[in-house]
């Protein structure tokens, strides 16, 4: 009789086995025709023109998620959806270009899409592009842009903006200082209802 067990037992393993691995190649195929059918809808809409699912294939092709990381897409969805002035594609268009995701960095497009941001009230562009012109990457050195764009990613409280706001305002005339200021001033007056 344990010997009956014994073979009932294994006959019944080895004839489950083939069901177990089917439901977990189901489950998978499950998975996977979930993802598929995700990155199909946010494709769609992406190219009907909607700028947050462009925004977000730019994202899934960043991130490899469900799909292979791949730098290229992710910049083709970022800047469509930041041609259509998406702050949050335009900071990451900027990034992608400012640490060369895409094989070459380009510090000139950085600025160019950072500061889109930057003037949508970014605070981690404010921060990058006063960080930018008071080192001179991308765009001639300027201290009283450089203090104007600190001093914003400081009041929106960015980690490390009045740090570099206090110090590039250390190598500042006062001149140099009251027209940074005045630009401070200047931007908000434009920008806070």
């Amino acid at each position: 009789m344990t010997k009956l067990k014994t073979v009932f037992l294994i006959l019944f393993i080895f004839l489950s086995l083939p069901s177990l691995a089917s439901n977990g190649e189901i489950a998978d195929t499950s998975k996977t025709r979930q993802s598929t059918a995700v990155l199909s809808d946010y494709r769609q809409d992406a190219e009907r023109g909607d700028r947050a699912a462009q925004y977000a294939l730019g994202e899934i092709y960043a991130r490899g998620e469900g799909v292979r990381k791949n730098h290229d897409e992710a910049l083709k969805w970022y800047r469509k959806a930041a041609e259509q002035n998406h702050v949050q594609a335009q900071y990451m268009l900027g990034m992608i270009y400012t640490l060369g995701l895409v094989g070459h960095r380009d510090y000139i497009e950085a600025v160019k899409w950072l500061g889109k941001a930057a003037d949508q009230s970014h605070g981690k562009a404010q921060l990058m592009l006063g960080k930018m012109y008071a080192h001179g990457v991308g765009v001639s050195t300027d201290y009283v842009q450089a203090y104007k764009w600190l001093n914003l990613a400081s009041v929106a409280a960015m980690k490390g903006a009045a740090e570099a706001h206090e110090l590039v305002a250390l190598t500042m005339t006062p001149d140099q200082l009251k027209q940074g200021e005045q630009l401070s001033q200047s931007w908000w007056a434009e920008h806070v209802e």
